[in-house]
């Protein structure tokens, strides 16, 4: 971007692992990794991959994928348009995308907020394993 730009800029990025690395004992550390690699290829300049997002937006619809949209450092609730904070913020194209949104929390410094949009069904099945996994 020129030194001259003045607005918000939004950088696009993939981190890619296999699920059966995942499932490994250290599925953890793949996926962070893999994130960590994206998010330094960022450093390269913006939009400098530019011309290979929608061949690997095509290939990932092909596949099962989990987009991740938003970020606690948007700090969406420091916003005010002279109607006060937000009470509550939302991604809407979660429901149709089947993104995860993650946002920094309205109540507490450094805490997250996540949204996820599943049918009933699949999110009576979500909060069930959560609720073992903080057990």
């Amino acid at each position: 971007m020129p030194v001259t730009y003045f607005a918000n800029y939004i950088e696009v990025g993939f981190a890619e692992v296999k699920r059966c690395d995942l499932a490994e004992e250290a599925g953890l550390a793949s996926g962070l990794d893999s994130i960590g690699r994206a998010i330094h290829g960022l450093a390269d300049g913006p939009l400098t991959d530019a011309k290979g997002w929608i061949p690997r937006y095509v290939k990932m619809a092909r596949e099962r994928v989990i987009l991740v949209t938003g970020s606690p450092k948007f700090q969406v609730y420091d916003t005010d348009f002279g109607w006060r904070r937000p009470k509550k913020t939302e991604v809407l194209s979660i429901e149709k995308t089947r993104a995860i949104y993650i946002g920094e929390s309205r109540y507490e410094e450094g805490g997250i907020e996540i949204g996820m949009a599943l049918s009933k069904s699949k999110m009576d099945d979500f909060a069930s394993l959560f609720e073992e996994g903080l057990v």
